[in-house]
């Protein structure tokens, strides 16, 4: 798994961001996501049904399937594969990792000063680890409300729409943003965090019952909806409160904190906020992975709020602890990502694009295929094209 090798350079680096060096450090650390970003080659599985519809789009201008995805990332099929004519869509892969880069480095300009720029690109990279090696579509709409997100308590709710609109095109997820982003305007108050962090561990407590509870309404909710509230339970597991939920609660703990010290800062209040909203909805979300995913909309904010706490903070002040339990849940949900059977190829076998693509090292992309829908199968029987 080469993302490894990714992820020990960026640290590396950012042990270098210091001085003089941090400005060459933080050139160095786009430089390598850029490397790596384009390198992902063949990882992944959502590329399976990218490939089989980008062939469609540059061999007869259409897919087989118009809905398949949004509309914004078809437009872009059918540019690079129908109009420009090139064949090979790891060329999708190489524009989008670009944008991305040209992402960061907006949104990198605009954070506080005296922070580690490339101890920032770590984290991200390593949350995030599943946009670029493979939910690219989602990492586009990512890449487009990145630079937005530090000044989203000042721009006008309008332009949030707006943004979110157009990264819509390319993953319908971000809609579910559109809330939680207008919300973000507001400052918060002692009262509201308190309310949350109720609210947010009595929907943990319903997770932790929800079989009780199901089994209790069986005479008192529809039929049908009973049936799809037990096979939901059935495919959940055993639900235990984790190392997840831990940190979810240190993290809210360290914030309340220090929020009061920091609220009127107004060039670090917006990265509050959303690291605020981020411990509150992943621990909300503790029983939804697949919702957790949202979160990768707001991790930035989180990502520079606790470098900055670190930075600005005494040492042996308690809330310096923050940095480090960032560091850990990062590092924690990268490692449950490259474990995940869907990407287990990818580990024992990964490939790169410098060298299996360019110096067109050989590789049986039909084999590969069906390596991981051998795989996939055993988890989503109707994800591999038949």
């Amino acid at each position: 798994m080469y993302w490894i090798y990714c992820l020990f350079l960026l640290f590396i680096v950012s042990l270098l961001n210091k001085g003089r060096y941090s400005t060459l450090a933080y050139k160095a650390s786009l430089l390598i996501i850029f490397i790596f970003a384009t390198g992902n080659y063949y990882n992944g599985v959502d590329w399976i049904n990218y490939q089989k519809h980008y062939e469609f789009i540059s061999n007869s201008g259409i897919s087989s399937e118009y809905f398949a995805y949004e509309p914004g990332f078809l437009l872009l099929m059918y540019i690079f594969g129908n109009v420009l004519d090139i064949k090979n869509f790891h060329v999708i892969v190489i524009f989008i990792s670009s944008i991305s880069i040209l992402s960061l480095s907006k949104f990198i300009k605009q954070i506080p000063k005296g922070v580690n720029k490339s101890l920032i690109l770590f984290m991200l990279v390593a949350f995030i680890y599943p946009l670029y090696n493979d939910a690219i579509r989602q990492l586009f709409a990512f890449c487009i409300i990145l630079p937005l997100l530090p000044n989203i308590k000042s721009i006008a709710i309008k332009k949030i729409i707006i943004t979110c609109g157009i990264a819509a095109l390319f993953h319908s997820s971000i809609i579910l943003m559109v809330p939680l982003f207008i919300l973000m305007r507001r400052e918060l108050t002692q009262k509201f965090m308190f309310y949350s962090f109720i609210c947010a561990l009595l929907f943990l407590s319903l997770l932790i019952n929800i079989e009780f509870i199901v089994n209790t309404l069986n005479n008192l909710i529809p039929k049908m909806l009973y049936v799809k509230l037990v096979n939901y339970v059935n495919n959940m597991g055993e639900f235990k409160v984790g190392f997840f939920a831990v940190i979810d609660f240190l993290g809210i703990c360290i914030f309340c904190a220090t929020y009061r010290v920091f609220k009127s800062n107004n060039d670090i209040s917006v990265y509050a906020i959303g690291t605020f909203y981020f411990f509150i909805l992943h621990l909300v979300f503790y029983g939804a992975p697949f919702l957790q995913r949202l979160l990768y909309y707001i991790f930035p904010l989180l990502s520079v709020y606790s470098c900055f706490i670190f930075s600005h903070c005494q040492r042996g002040s308690g809330a310096r602890i923050l940095l480090p339990l960032t560091l850990i849940m990062t590092l924690s949900v990268f490692a449950r990502n490259i474990f995940n059977p869907y990407y287990a190829t990818d580990f024992y076998e990964p490939k790169f694009f410098y060298t299996d693509g360019v110096f067109e090292k050989h590789l049986d992309v039909e084999r590969l295929k069906y390596r991981k829908c051998s795989v996939i199968d055993e988890y989503d029987p109707n994800f591999c094209p038949k």
